[in-house]
């Protein structure tokens, strides 16, 4: 049986308000939603706490990191000295890091001139192959052998007559191959204990690079048993740069051995991020660092990263410092005058 027809007419008539009072509402909504948006994206943005909370990259950052890597080249300090060198070291490419390192072939102390030989072979500096040439004629074995082993790595094979003596051992050597002046070191390249020394130096620099022969890293190095095994770690997280190796870089600037620490900043310098330097920015001022004895290894090679950071894809920038390098009377292991103090 069907509705009455009033009825009927009055249901159809109710149902059709409802559909277009839904309508209305659903509109009402849509305009309401837009204004707000719009409102919003209009309205001054608020920086996130992660961006409000990082420090910004000091104007003068770049000229204060040459200033500082240029004074401790200069250093009566012999740590000082082979610690800066370190630092530098991991600056591969740029010519006014590789001229320091040059300058200090000529250092009066033989570990200065050691480190020095092994970071130019390390850095591929193929335009310091003649002064390598000379350094092999050190009156200091180490030196020598140092020297030798740089001019291979560039591809240059005047270094074989050393390896010759040392492969010889205290079997006869040719003396045509023995200048007058390092026929001391000649002989030492015999003495067992003389080679378990190069042994040590070399060995070391094979694996985490010649920064581990800086006198302050070396130490800090034998203290922990550990800790060569954390620089090992942090040198090859760099060698692969990516944002986790970068993140996990970070999480570990807070190591408390000092060579691990300047291992993790090497290997950070090397990344494409120049939002790093706010965050090495604070590990050049040494109030930060109180718990390091000698937290200039840290500061030189944080200065070298964010060196680095700033010149990275820039080759042709230009050196910020003017040439400071003074000339000495004194005379180096090489018979070369002193460039570098």
């Amino acid at each position: 049986m069907g509705l009455p027809p009033r009825y009927s007419w009055e249901s159809k008539r109710s149902i059709a308000w409802l559909v277009i009072y839904a309508l209305l509402a659903g509109l009402c909504a849509m305009i309401s939603t837009n204004a707000a948006a719009q409102q919003q994206s209009t309205a001054p943005q608020k920086p996130s706490q992660a961006t409000a909370e990082r420090p910004s990259i000091p104007p003068d950052i770049y000229t204060q990191a040459w200033e500082m890597l240029d004074t401790a080249s200069q250093s009566e300090n012999v740590r000082i000295r082979t610690d800066v060198i370190a630092a530098l070291s991991s600056m591969r490419d740029d010519k006014k890091a590789i001229h320091l390192i040059e300058n200090a072939l000529d250092d009066r102390h033989a570990p200065v001139r050691r480190i020095a030989a092994s970071s130019l072979g390390a850095m591929g500096a193929q335009e310091a192959i003649p002064h390598l040439r000379q350094a092999m004629n050190d009156k200091n074995a180490g030196v020598s052998f140092a020297a030798a082993e740089a001019l291979w790595r560039l591809g240059d094979q005047n270094g074989a007559t050393i390896f010759y003596a040392v492969i010889l051992g205290d079997r006869h050597v040719e003396q045509s191959f023995v200048s007058s002046q390092v026929t001391q070191a000649w002989n030492e390249l015999h003495n067992p204990s003389a080679l378990a020394d190069i042994g040590i130096a070399e060995a070391s620099g094979a694996l985490l690079g010649p920064f581990s022969e800086g006198v302050t890293i070396a130490r800090e190095l034998a203290k922990d048993r550990g800790a060569n095994a954390r620089a090992l770690s942090a040198t090859l997280l760099g060698e692969h740069p990516s944002p986790d190796s970068e993140k996990m870089l970070e999480d570990t600037l807070d190591d408390k051995n000092l060579a691990v620490l300047v291992a993790v900043t090497r290997a950070l310098g090397g990344f494409d991020d120049p939002a790093l330097i706010p965050r090495l920015t604070p590990l050049l001022n040494k109030k930060t660092m109180p718990i390091f004895k000698h937290s200039d290894a840290v500061h030189f090679m944080v200065a070298a990263a964010i060196i680095r950071l700033h010149d990275h894809g820039k080759p042709d920038l230009p050196v910020i410092t003017a040439g400071i390098y003074r000339r000495s009377p004194e005379v180096g292991g090489n018979g070369r005058s002193n460039s570098l103090r």
